[in-house]
């Protein structure tokens, strides 16, 4: 525009080459100068009130003789021009205008616009400035006029490309006439590639739903806001994403409607953050329930031994006040229920120690084939209501490991195949080597695991829904222990089960 005091073009791509790569995200300062170049700006500022960019011609006008303005603050080199001071202050709130100085010939006038990155956030100011002369003899009111207009637009086409959401005016043939850069985005196009589109051009995806909006809002006047719409991008093909949508009708100074306003504002984060807020509290829901069932399971499991345990040392209290021989059979039982007490609190403390950290090994080299009879020697005689065989491996087999843990898993394991399996029924031990590893199993023909459940059977306070509390005790801690065990051992476990046809768990260890 005659007038003007701005920067040569040339100027404004030495310092926008200047700070940035191709491959680089524009930083604050980057996107400022951007912005500037534009506008073909004399002054930017960015968000404190220090000078980015500074036409020599205007630093003079300012009288500024003190080297390079930029990196100084605004209020320091615009000393001679306080009113342009001012506007670019009322800038930094996120005001825009046209401010002028009505003291000094020839007089000046700005355009200060307010400079806002993706994210919303203000970046800084610019100001365009031009002299305003006295009107000429040859200008008529109706020149004067088109360059206000002039500079209205350019101000209108600063604010719609670097507007935070992505906007668009499409006309009644629906048709683009207008978009900005982070609505054609979107598309995966440019905005001058969408220019003179049609909706179902732009997006074919979505146009049987966006057409009919568009419609109405030009039928009837109203505006449509705060749709809520999910789909995949061209710019990032594979990804769901979120926006909240809303379409305004543009009217003439008649109020005739000539078309439709979008705005589009991205919801994908909140989306998401929504989503894993929901998840976490599902998760926390899920352990506080979790919780709930242990607490009760513990009070039950607890309480269940020290009933029995109260009543024989009643007994035999009695038994011994009045000068009776003690029975044995009394003194056992007491003995089972003490055991029974100390497996639960020892559960509960290797639990303790796992959650912690701090569940140690004393490794060795065992023979797998003695280790294992020496530990199914612990039940001769404690199982006779069910049959308990173990089939060695025809080959002799060493691992190392700690030998009281090994025997805490395998003796759980044989425990819970007892547990669950009908009377008279045999539960079976069986190893053999498997590539570079041993591999023991137990099986039974007990109940069954349901297979959506086996996943979770290693999991902490985990019980199977087809193990009713009242017949078969335990926390649930046993098998949580047994993985920790066999995984610090470098092996792993498993379970193979289907309801009503019993359950085979087996378990890897390292050979030597």
């Amino acid at each position: 525009m005659k007038g003007d005091i701005s920067a040569e073009p040339t100027a404004w791509e030495d310092a926008a080459h200047s700070r940035t790569t191709p491959t680089s995200r524009p930083s604050p300062v980057e996107l400022l100068l951007q912005v500037g170049a534009s506008l073909h700006a004399a002054l930017v500022v960015d968000s404190k009130g220090w000078i980015v960019w500074m036409d020599p011609v205007l630093a003079g006008a300012a009288g500024w003789r003190s080297g390079p303005p930029v990196g100084r603050s605004m209020e320091e080199v615009l000393g001679g021009l306080p009113w342009l001071r001012h506007a670019l202050d009322e800038a930094l709130t996120g005001t825009d205008g046209l401010c002028e100085d009505d003291e000094q010939e020839p007089r000046l006038s700005a355009v200060v616009v307010p400079v806002f990155g993706e994210d919303g956030m203000q970046l800084g100011a610019c100001a365009r400035l031009r002299r305003s002369e006295l009107p000429r003899p040859e200008a008529t009111r109706e020149q004067l006029e088109h360059e206000r207009l002039e500079e209205s637009f350019a101000l209108l086409d600063t604010l719609f490309n670097h507007a935070p959401v992505a906007l668009g005016f499409i006309g009644r043939d629906l048709r683009c006439l207008r978009i900005n850069d982070a609505l054609a985005a979107l598309h995966g196009r440019r905005r001058e590639e969408d220019l003179g589109r049609t909706v179902r051009e732009m997006t074919p995806q979505l146009a049987p739903i966006i057409e009919p909006l568009m419609r109405q809002v030009l039928d009837q006047g109203t505006s449509i806001i705060g749709l809520n719409m999910t789909e995949e991008s061209p710019a990032t093909p594979g990804e769901q994403r979120h926006w909240n949508v809303s379409y305004y009708p543009v009217r003439a100074a008649s109020g005739t409607v000539l078309g439709v306003g979008v705005v589009v504002a991205e919801s994908t984060e909140e989306y998401r953050a929504r989503a894993e807020r929901d998840r976490l509290l599902r998760e926390a829901e899920e352990a506080i329930r979790v919780r709930d069932d242990f607490l009760s399971v513990a009070a039950h499991e607890l309480k269940t031994p020290l009933t029995p345990l109260k009543l024989h040392l009643q007994m035999l209290k009695g038994q011994a006040d009045a000068g009776h021989v003690v029975a044995p059979r009394h003194v056992d039982k007491a003995l089972a229920q003490l055991a029974r007490l100390s497996v639960l609190v020892n559960d509960l403390l290797d639990t303790s120690r796992i959650q912690a950290g701090e569940l140690e090994l004393t490794t060795e080299p065992l023979p797998l084939r003695e280790f294992i009879r020496e530990v199914l020697s612990e039940f001769r005689g404690t199982s006779a209501l069910h049959s308990l065989r173990f089939e060695a491996p025809d080959e002799p087999l060493v691992i190392r490991g700690d030998r009281a843990r090994l025997a805490q898993v395998l003796t759980n394991l044989v425990e819970n195949a007892f547990k669950y399996s009908p009377t008279g029924g045999t539960v079976r031990v069986t190893a053999r080597r498997m590539g570079t590893e041993a591999c023991v199993s137990v099986k039974d023909e007990g109940i069954g695991i349901p297979e959506e459940e086996q996943a979770q059977l290693f999991e902490r306070f985990f019980r199977a829904r087809n193990s009713p509390i009242s017949g078969f005790g335990g926390l649930g801690l046993g098998l949580y222990i047994c993985r920790d065990i066999i995984e610090r051992h470098g092996g792993r476990i498993w379970v193979e089960s289907g309801v009503g046809h019993g359950a085979t768990f087996h378990f890897t260890l390292p050979c030597l």
